[in-house]
């Protein structure tokens, strides 16, 4: 089994957390938000 990196499990437990919240999985950009991640791309 392959073990995560520490932001992969970051971003696990929101995902995990949002949905028991919510009802529902959270979309990309609110996962990008979340976890303090820009999606713009880089000039």
């Amino acid at each position: 089994m392959v073990s995560l990196t520490k932001r992969q499990h970051e971003v696990l437990a929101f995902i995990v957390n949002y949905t028991k919240e919510h009802g529902y999985a959270p979309a990309v950009r609110e996962i990008a938000e979340g976890v303090g991640v820009s999606l713009a791309p880089k000039r």
